[in-house]
């Protein structure tokens, strides 16, 4: 009665993860209880963080002997967001304001992200404007 292996993003994805009771003629009713509280042949599970998980799994029957208890670790990656593409006007008139958005490259890539503009806003949008000519730095 191993539970089902899995991987996972961080924060991304959520793994099912199952058992089989075996034998078939083990003395029923059999509760199987999973280490996040589920009590059923089947649970849910997922990590905000990357890292090294382990999942337990505990199987009793009616006279409330432990069948069995399995552990099965799951490793939880980390997607690393290799760019961000940013988009707005490309060009603006002195004094005039213009909003610019950036997109993480790839939109898998593991949360949270901060992004910091140029000018100290934080989040994936920011508003821009000149006192005199310039050159956008990041075109």
């Amino acid at each position: 009665m191993p539970p089902s292996a899995g991987r996972g993003a961080a924060g991304r994805e959520t793994g099912i993860y199952s058992v089989v009771l075996e034998p078939v003629s083990a003395t029923l009713p059999i509760d199987v209880v999973w280490s996040n509280g589920t009590i059923s042949t089947s649970a849910a599970y997922s990590w905000a963080e990357p890292g090294l998980y382990t999942i337990v799994v505990t199987a009793t029957n009616c006279l409330e002997t432990a069948i069995l208890t399995a552990s099965l670790p799951v490793q939880v990656s980390c997607v690393e967001s290799t760019g961000v593409t940013v988009s707005g006007p490309v060009e603006l008139l002195v004094g005039e304001a213009g909003v610019y958005g950036a997109t993480v490259e790839p939109p898998t890539a593991t949360l949270p992200i901060e992004l910091v503009w140029s000018n100290g806003l934080t989040g994936t949008s920011a508003v821009y404007s000149w006192t005199m000519p310039a050159t956008i730095p990041w075109r």
